[in-house]
């Protein structure tokens, strides 16, 4: 049984995954739309945030129904092409990371694996909740890079994991 402390430190992943989506919602209205669906290198700046919400909903319906299949996501090419669509489908999801309760963070998942769909892992929202802050950032930086390459800038934390945006702001507090 976990306590309510870390109950609590569990439930701030989720307010940091709403956060991370938030400055991608920023990062989307500040671009325009052919920037957006500038298909560079491997794959468009609106593909890489179509991909992270996605994966977010699928974590959403898993929740609900105790099984996450990321592979099973929809691919809603709207998200990819149509910025306005894209921070409607990123506000919903982030909307819906905010209504997780903190009794959920402990519930165990069941979690298809992406590499052979026939292995299902056991997890929990908490770690899903996890590995989507990552996943997301991981991506956030890939286009960052490809916005940069473009000639336009992002803000500075963009694209850059949580710890190394505290162990920046902790190092200048010395």
């Amino acid at each position: 049984m976990v306590g309510t402390g870390q109950q609590t430190k569990t439930r701030g992943l989720a307010e940091e995954l709403a956060a991370v989506l938030g400055q991608g919602i920023d990062v989307v209205a500040a671009v325009s739309d052919a920037v957006y669906r500038h298909d560079g290198p491997r794959s468009s700046v609106g593909a890489h945030f179509r991909h992270n919400v996605e994966l977010v909903i699928g974590l959403l319906n898993g929740i609900e129904t105790g099984s996450v299949d990321y592979a099973a996501r929809e691919r809603d090419e709207r998200i990819a092409t149509d910025r306005d669509h894209a921070i409607a489908a990123m506000r919903t999801a982030a909307d819906g990371i905010r209504q997780i309760g903190a009794g959920e963070l402990q519930a165990t998942l069941m979690v298809r694996s992406e590499t052979d769909s026939r292995i299902e892992c056991v997890s929990s929202v908490g770690r899903e909740l996890e590995f989507l802050v990552s996943h997301t950032v991981h991506h956030y930086a890939l286009i960052a890079f490809k916005l940069e390459l473009l000639g336009i800038s992002v803000p500075a934390d963009f694209g850059v994991a949580p710890s190394t945006v505290r162990f920046w702001t902790n190092k200048g507090e010395n």
